[in-house]
């Protein structure tokens, strides 16, 4: 399934960090621009871009990556989190930062609810929560991994007629990248 990946377009709040705005350093897709963890009171919340896929598009799921490295102390636990505009905090998640590297968050495939499936308008939506313990950590970059399923559209007119199984073609064009065609 296709992927896009979004990232922080702008910063709601931050504490302790030696850039302002957050986000200039964490969402310009270069690990050479870093955020330094300046106080033991830390965190960043920033709103996420939006997607450029169409909006009947199916959302199968969202994946927060962390990049960066522990900072004085050689171990730092940063935790992920999403917020919506108007359902706050969820998925929640942690990961123990020690060597410079890439961490991935536990995928989410639902709401703040928990059981309403992601949209292209709620994702569109999201802001992500950066908040690193009192250890300190070297914030390269932060992105999300959308997973998606496009719309499907039928280039030509036809009815798929379940209790035959078959398709019905009543006009158009029909082309066949892959696979058997029997006639």
């Amino acid at each position: 399934m296709p992927t896009e990946i979004i990232r922080p377009t702008s910063t709601t709040s931050q504490t302790g960090w030696n850039v302002s705005p957050l986000h200039s350093n964490l969402g310009d897709n270069n690990v050479a621009t870093v955020a330094e963890q300046t106080s033991t009171t830390c965190n960043g919340i920033m709103v996420l871009g939006d997607l450029s896929i169409d909006a009947a598009s199916t959302i199968n799921s969202i994946e927060a990556t962390f990049v960066g490295v522990a900072g004085r102390t050689g171990t730092s636990v940063v935790t992920i989190a999403y917020s919506h505009s108007t359902d706050g905090a969820f998925g929640s998640s942690a990961k123990t930062v020690t060597s410079d590297g890439i961490y991935t968050y536990t995928a989410r495939t639902t709401q703040q609810d928990g059981s309403s499936a992601l949209t292209v308008a709620y994702v569109n939506a999201l802001s992500i929560r950066v908040l690193p313990d009192t250890a300190g950590v070297t914030a390269k970059e932060v992105l999300v991994t959308v997973d998606y399923t496009l719309p499907v559209t039928a280039p030509f007119r036809g009815v798929y007629d379940n209790t035959e199984k078959k398709l019905h073609v009543t006009g158009g064009n029909v082309s066949i990248s892959s696979g058997h065609l029997s006639l």
